[in-house]
């Protein structure tokens, strides 16, 4: 059974290189665009279509309002209301299945002029005194209610237009674009995938998934060898579940991954964006990082052979029990600043996050203490993480990783990988001097994407201006039992 846009699953909307993701909800409205271009557009028509439908916005009748319609915005609308207590009017939209195929791009669909234009040699004789555009912000939106299509609406700016004529090809190109952001009415509803919520969250703030690209969370997948009918271990936190999400996409809901986060509750915010089933949700445990801080989460099997004699776990024991207080993650704890995912993440300044990192601190302090509400789960998966050797193991979070690599590393299988991600490579060079030095690692390496978008047009092919040139940076390895140590 093919499938299509369902009810209580998320959706991407894109119009043009803007992109949104919303609750689909047939019987409410969907608040799209900014400024004097906000539309609030009925999605009722979008119901059981293929995704991947391009749709137009039209403007709906008067006699087709229905009584009452719930929207995202009606609550912000009801705290802007007048003093006489008058709600404002709505101007409602509907959808209309577009006729040409979704394949072609958003400016051909939008805007195709009937003959070539005229073009200027340059801009030297246009002057920028607002006065070569008639039409104002009231007068396209009279044009809109007349039902107007997109088309036949940039058809009139520029047709009303007293220097559009003149300008360069290049000119007239931006100012198409321009103006197709802000009266463009075609749609396209889109299947969120990972390499479409990746883009999603990149593009909308790095920070909020602390710079991870997506050319860098399929490296991150495939340096940890993450697949089915295995057992995986994952530290994240402050990435909104983006590679929590893309490994048990990978699994296929067969085996097992502990994901072990800071706080009471993980962040999720991907996996229900992908809309992922239960049977694919299957293999997740979650357990709070501060239950493993406490000192309960060293393998019981680990103290065992530490008994026994072997050198090996004795100096493993040792470090992961012992309280030294110039470790990078054993200052005064605060507050997670980011328990929920619909949370603002505080973000400091562009700079390497210092190595005193507050959040992991191995300190007595009652703010470390587990909330109860979680227990039974965080019980149960402590248990699992005691006595389950892993597969494999990835680390990213806002933290300095070194204090939760050295607690998470003895629950590895030898010969297993292990991968840390960080948006600075300082904090991955103590982890590679540690791991060098422990001897507990092999074939270990720190990589660093750097990538640019290149614009490629006419006579015009050059890098992007403004962009993000890095996508952090990757330490991987294998992990090993050297009983030379």
């Amino acid at each position: 059974m093919e499938e299509g846009i369902k009810n209580g699953e998320f959706v991407v909307v894109q119009r043009g290189a803007y992109q949104r993701v919303i609750l689909f909800q047939e019987e409410q409205t969907m608040i799209f665009g900014k400024g004097q271009s906000q539309q609030e557009i009925l999605l009722k028509k979008a119901a059981g279509q293929p995704f991947y439908s391009a749709f137009r916005i039209v403007a709906l009748p008067l006699d087709e309002y229905p009584p009452k319609v719930e929207s995202s915005s009606e609550q912000k609308g009801n705290k802007n209301r007048g003093k006489a207590g008058n709600k404002p009017a709505r101007k409602l939209y509907s959808l209309e299945k577009a006729t040409e195929p979704a394949s072609k791009s958003f400016s051909q669909l939008t805007y195709e002029a009937e003959a070539p234009l005229p073009k200027g040699k340059d801009n030297r004789n246009i002057i920028d005194d607002k006065s070569s555009q008639p039409l104002g912000q009231s007068d396209i939106h009279n044009l809109k209610d007349q039902g107007l299509t997109s088309q036949e609406i940039l058809t009139t700016i520029i047709s009303s237009s007293k220097s559009f004529v003149h300008k360069t090809e290049y000119s007239q190109e931006k100012y198409l674009r321009k103006k197709e952001k802000v009266h463009g009415d075609l749609l396209l509803f889109l299947k969120p995938d990972l390499a479409i919520v990746t883009e999603y969250f990149f593009k909308k703030d790095p920070m909020k998934v602390l710079g991870l690209r997506l050319d860098t969370v399929s490296q991150i997948l495939s340096y940890a060898n993450v697949h089915a009918n295995e057992k995986f271990l994952v530290y994240e936190n402050g990435a909104n579940g983006l590679l929590v999400a893309g490994m048990l996409q990978r699994m296929g809901g067969l085996g097992t991954l502990l994901h072990c986060h800071a706080g009471t509750n993980p962040q999720q915010q991907a996996l229900s964006y992908l809309n992922l089933s239960e049977v694919v949700k299957q293999p997740l445990r979650n357990l709070d990082i501060f239950y493993l801080i406490k000192g309960r989460g060293i393998n019981k099997s680990l103290r065992e052979s530490a008994a026994n004699g072997d050198k090996f776990d004795e100096e493993m024991v040792a470090s992961l029990s012992s309280e030294d207080h110039d470790s990078p993650l054993c200052k005064k704890p605060k507050r997670d600043s980011v328990q929920d995912e619909d949370i603002r993440m505080e973000t400091s300044d562009d700079k390497c996050p210092k190595s005193d990192s507050p959040l992991l601190a191995t300190t007595n302090s009652s703010s470390t203490k587990p909330s109860s509400c979680n227990r039974n789960e965080n019980e149960k998966s402590l248990e699992m993480l005691n006595s389950t050797k892993f597969h494999g193991l990835v680390i990213c979070g806002r933290e300095h990783p070194l204090s939760v690599f050295q607690r998470l590393l003895p629950h590895l299988l030898p010969s297993s990988p292990f991968v840390i991600y960080s948006g600075y490579p300082e904090p991955l060079m103590e982890c590679y001097t540690w791991v060098k030095e422990s001897g507990f690692g092999v074939n270990i390496h720190i990589v660093d994407n750097w990538m640019r978008n290149i614009q490629v047009e006419t006579d015009r092919t050059h890098p992007e201006i403004t962009m993000s040139s890095s996508g952090g940076y990757i330490l991987y390895g294998t992990y090993v039992r050297n009983s030379l140590n």
